[in-house]
């Protein structure tokens, strides 16, 4: 087993300190210990996902090293991600993809391949940290940030806005007087009209705390903790801050969901600006529809074939009737090629 094969260059390299072992105090001593194929120490952190001196530790003192470096490895996942660990990965990512543009779907793309590649290349890929999806940067860092930090375009609309939970923590606490629960603040984006942030790309506790933070630094109160059935039994019913809550509902207004209902208008609409974004005469197909929708926030194409059939019309059959009336307003003959 390869840990097996690094205790055995560490003790190799310091018989007496094992523990003490740089990584490049453990590549030189690679050769002499009968080792020279195996991978270099960054190689090995990079794989196992965990620090330099934890895999040194478990390598040396671990009765299970493998069950070992892989707790160590998702118990470094669930930290907060860092700006220079998100740049690395979508500059990974784009070098995978050789683009210099890099959309969060494209990023998504590249992302599954290049952890599918990992997994085929290694033994033990259960143990390969993963690139972090495109949301969980996005919401640690904003996406099109880190895109531009790393030297690299990307088209503004690549996601929608949505307002950070720790901010709506925050915003929910001066409004209603106690802090909410998790689902306390879907239902406030529901009420009110507000795109939240995802909350699978941070948890509930972690945006308390970061609200906390921030409400510290600018010297506001902040309850201790969550209240646990002490909540006021009417509280969806006290008034709002109204200005407040419109304006944020216009900054980030909530998608559409699948529930609700979409009008031939809604979805002549979508096919017009998918329309509005190729050439003048391009056809607008089902797979450059496809392709649009992802980069410029267009309505989900399998939504908007789904509600057309509602509608007792087609995908096809409303394109081809916006492409008729852009000819017709272009002064085109209908039968004109």
């Amino acid at each position: 087993m390869l840990l097996a094969v690094v205790a055995h260059v560490l003790r190799a390299a310091a018989p007496d300190a094992p523990e003490t072992v740089t990584q490049r105090a453990y590549d030189a001593a690679r050769a002499s210990a009968g080792h020279s194929a195996s991978p270099r120490a960054d190689k090995l952190v990079a794989s196992f996902g965990v620090s330099w001196p934890r895999l040194r530790a478990i390598a040396l003192t671990s009765a299970n090293p493998g069950h070992s470096v892989a707790q160590a490895a998702r118990q470094h996942r669930r930290r907060v991600l860092t700006l220079p660990e998100a740049i690395s990965a979508v500059r990974r990512a784009a070098s995978a993809l050789d683009a210099d543009e890099l959309t969060a779907a494209s990023y998504e793309d590249a992302r599954r391949a290049l952890d599918e590649r990992g997994r085929r290349r290694h033994r033990h890929g259960r143990h390969l940290t993963p690139m972090p999806s495109a949301d969980v940067i996005h919401h640690a860092h904003g996406f099109a940030r880190v895109v531009q930090a790393a030297g690299l375009r990307t088209p503004d609309t690549t996601y929608a806005p949505s307002l950070p939970r720790a901010e709506a923590v925050l915003v929910f606490l001066e409004a209603f007087g106690f802090l909410p629960r998790s689902n306390d603040l879907d239902w406030f984006g529901r009420e009110y009209g507000i795109q939240l942030a995802n909350k699978r790309a941070i948890s509930h506790a972690d945006s308390i705390e970061q609200a906390r933070a921030a409400a510290t630094s600018q010297g506001r109160w902040f309850p201790v903790d969550v209240p646990r059935g002490r909540r006021p039994t009417d509280w969806q019913t006290t008034p709002v801050d109204a200005a407040r809550i419109e304006h944020l509902a216009a900054v980030y207004p909530r998608k559409r969901t699948a529930g609700q209902a979409f009008t031939l208008d809604d979805l002549r609409a979508g096919i017009a600006a998918a329309f509005d974004l190729v050439e003048p005469g391009e056809r607008v197909t089902v797979s450059r529809y496809k392709a649009l929708a992802r980069v410029h926030g267009l309505p989900n194409y399998g939504t908007l074939h789904e509600r057309a059939k509602e509608h007792e019309t087609t995908f096809p059959k409303l394109a081809h009737e916006e492409a008729e009336r852009r000819s017709r307003a272009a002064g085109i003959p209908a039968d004109a090629d």
